[in-house]
């Protein structure tokens, strides 16, 4: 009876509840290492619902302002899949109808030099990387936000 209850009640909801935590993950992550990932700290952090002019429904993970003056924009995927480059074609799309829709934010993040960031638990497919690399956006694996901790408690035993 409670294998049962477990996979009708708990199992649906556990990969949605694990997926919110892990945005608050990345966000502290930033929030410790953005220096190394050679970023200005934020002034503000948050997610954006709505929808866009034609009343398509929009979800940006990550809405920052950095203390630049430069938006940061990006997506957080918990999956056990690497994610693939249609998440940065999806998020493009998403941003170009948010700032045709008036919204200045997505204007100054898809118009104006915003910058992007993506964090991904199970890391990036090689077309993401290559397309990263030529379009200067940020990818963060949760090997990376756990790579600087586990590094002190190496030089912590050294001494």
């Amino acid at each position: 009876m409670s294998g049962e209850y477990g996979d009708e009640q708990i199992s649906p909801a556990l990969n949605s509840y694990v997926g919110q935590i892990f945005e608050h993950i990345c966000r502290e992550s930033f929030v410790h290492y953005h220096k190394n990932w050679k970023l200005p700290a934020f002034k503000s952090w948050g997610r954006w619902q709505g929808q866009d002019r034609n009343k398509r429904s929009i979800e940006i993970d990550i809405v920052a302002e950095l203390e630049d003056g430069l938006r940061l924009t990006g997506e957080i995927k918990w999956s056990s899949r690497p994610v693939d480059v249609d998440v940065y074609y999806g998020h493009q799309r998403d941003l170009e109808d948010l700032s045709n829709s008036g919204r200045k934010w997505a204007h100054e993040a898809f118009e104006e030099c915003g910058r992007q960031i993506f964090f991904s638990a199970a890391g990036f497919t090689s077309s993401f990387e290559d397309i990263a690399a030529e379009e200067d956006i940020i990818l963060i694996t949760l090997e990376d936000m756990f790579e600087k901790q586990r590094s002190r408690k190496l030089e912590g035993r050294d001494r």
